[in-house]
């Protein structure tokens, strides 16, 4: 067993279980749009971003691809990591605007829904 430290809750977990398997178990909610059950952890949507902290430094980590470590301590909703997942939303609603999900995840943000209003069908003069 794996004993790390969660928003302030000391928790437990299987060797090889990455951060984001561990909150879920123990009923934290982190976002994420690429994570599914049936498929191999890959980062894409860099929404499930973690701050972690080893004794040593505290740095941002994508908790799918983070595996948990004795005496580690994470937290799920700092500054830092809040101004990693609004930066990556504000990229996803650029690529995928009208997205219910993703519009959800931007409302929770602070993302107004007229966030694309910019994004005009007039061609740029600039090309």
């Amino acid at each position: 067993m794996v004993t790390f430290n969660i928003n302030g809750k000391k928790v437990q977990g299987q060797e090889g279980w990455t951060i984001l398997e561990a909150a879920r178990r123990h009923g934290i909610d982190i976002p994420t749009l690429c994570h599914h059950e049936a498929l191999e952890p890959y980062g894409a949507c860099r929404l499930c971003v973690v701050e972690v902290e080893d004794g040593r430094r505290s740095q941002v980590e994508i908790s799918c691809k983070c595996s948990i470590k004795n005496g580690i301590t994470v937290r799920t909703d700092t500054d830092r990591v809040n101004v990693v997942r609004h930066r990556r939303l504000l990229q996803l609603l650029d690529e995928r605007p009208g997205w219910d999900k993703l519009q959800e995840l931007a409302k929770a943000y602070g993302i107004p829904p007229s966030w694309s209003w910019w994004r005009s069908p007039c061609p740029s003069p600039y090309w």
